[in-house]
């Protein structure tokens, strides 16, 4: 099959599917929420009957609705044959993927009339946990309306080097936990009145080929803010464009090394305060593996907020030192940018406990301290042991002596040793 026949019938399937949901006029739109599964066939897109991907995509959602995507079992069309119809997520509609089951993984070449595959279009709208592979014409995301704005939250956005990561237009939006790569990582250029507000949080943002964000305006007030995000760039960290209007952009406890300024924005200056400028650490950042490495400067420099989320884009738990232990890991500031290291426990011999002292008297408790028997005979040497809470042991006779006999000449433990209570003790008597 053609990639242009692929296209023909996915567009045809749509238009055929949302003939079939469109509602009668007037009927109420209950709050509902839809299952969608790699081989799922059924209409209801219930979770006994899930339905495909294309039937939600041909479905008209309403706020309050939910799209679970379920992962793990293969990923939704392919790097060959790529979705091309655009997922519209309408204001107060959340799309994401299903608790328990790995991250969704679509491929997808939508684009062009609209800003990117995927398209928040309104306040309320969310994308979460799912991984979107874009290879079109714009972005893989889209935030669009006016007023309007949404969120994405443990996102996996991938685009190609001449493609946009996050196309950031209009409206209130924040990103957090995500991932934004592609030619430029996030992107902005907005015009007309009024003011956007658009917050990073815990983000990795990575401009392939230009910017790792680049935000632009003509007339607009932009208004940005960030923190424990990672800039990393091809060329500027962050560009910030003014033709008309303004550009506010306030950066803490983030990595970014370079700033191009036209036009006056005011950018928090990299290296200033808590940012830091050395370049951050990828597992293997030529893979799309954006996981930080052991060594990275952004281990454990980030600000401990509930605004950072619970947990990382892997699911790992926030707030994790990256110091090894034998054990658990231990607590610590969280990492900046999307994702947190969680070290790998010590080898066991590194952690096997000190040997335990040899077993010695209790506090308090009655013990044999050893008195000096020198020169003293067999019957007092018993006296003297017994009020030392100690026993007579063995006794030898040693001939030769210069000690009188039947005194006691040797001792075993010496004095002054601590014992348990009735230890016995040796002793050699001198012989005539």
């Amino acid at each position: 099959m053609s990639r242009s026949s692929f296209k023909l019938r996915v567009a045809s399937a749509a238009i055929a599917t949302s003939a079939l949901v469109l509602l009668a006029p007037g009927a109420a739109l209950a709050a509902r929420t839809y299952y969608v599964t790699v081989n799922g066939s059924g209409t209801a897109c219930t979770s006994a009957e899930p339905c495909s991907l294309g039937q939600v995509l041909a479905t008209s959602t309403s706020s309050g609705d939910v799209v679970v995507i379920r992962g793990g079992e293969g990923s939704y069309s392919s790097s060959t044959l790529p979705l091309n119809v655009n997922a519209h997520i309408p204001a107060g509609v959340t799309w994401t993927g299903e608790a328990g089951h790995p991250m969704p993984v679509i491929y997808s070449e939508a684009g062009l009339p609209e800003l990117g595959a995927f398209v928040l279009e309104g306040i309320g709208s969310k994308l979460v946990d799912i991984e979107i592979i874009y290879s079109g014409n714009t972005a893989g995301v889209g935030v669009v309306g006016s007023p309007g704005g949404g969120t994405l939250e443990r996102v996996l956005v991938l685009a190609g080097t001449t493609d946009l990561g996050c196309n950031l237009a209009f409206g209130t939006i924040t990103v957090v936990d995500s991932v934004c790569k592609g030619q430029d990582g996030a992107f902005t250029d907005v015009g007309g009145g009024g003011t956007d507000q658009i917050t990073f949080r815990n983000d990795t943002l990575i401009g392939s080929n230009g910017a790792a964000a680049l935000v632009a305006t003509n007339g607009l007030t932009l208004d940005l803010t960030a923190t424990n995000t990672i800039f990393h760039g091809a060329g500027s960290d962050i560009q910030a464009n003014i033709f008309a209007g303004s550009i506010e952009f306030t950066l803490d406890h983030s990595n970014y090394a370079s700033v191009s300024n036209t036009g006056g924005a005011t950018i928090t200056p990299a290296g200033s305060g808590t940012n830091q400028m050395a370049a951050p650490l990828f597992v293997n950042a030529a893979a799309n593996d954006f996981r930080e490495a052991p060594g990275s400067p952004t281990l454990d420099a980030g600000l401990t907020a509930a605004a950072n989320g619970s947990a990382d884009l892997a699911g790992n738990p926030r707030n994790v030192g990256a110091v090894p232990a034998c054990s658990e890991p231990q607590p610590g500031p969280p990492d900046i940018g999307a994702y947190e290291l969680v070290p790998a426990p010590l080898p066991a011999a590194s952690c096997a406990p000190p040997p335990s002292p040899p077993p010695g008297p209790s506090i308090g408790a009655p013990a044999c301290h050893v008195p000096k028997l020198a020169g003293r005979g067999l019957k007092a040497t018993r006296r003297r042991l017994k009020r030392a809470d100690c026993r007579l042991g063995k006794v030898t006779l040693r001939g030769g002596v210069t000690a009188k006999a039947g005194k006691v000449v040797k001792q075993r433990p010496p004095s002054g040793r601590v014992r348990a209570a009735g230890a016995k003790v040796k002793v050699t008597l001198g012989q005539g």
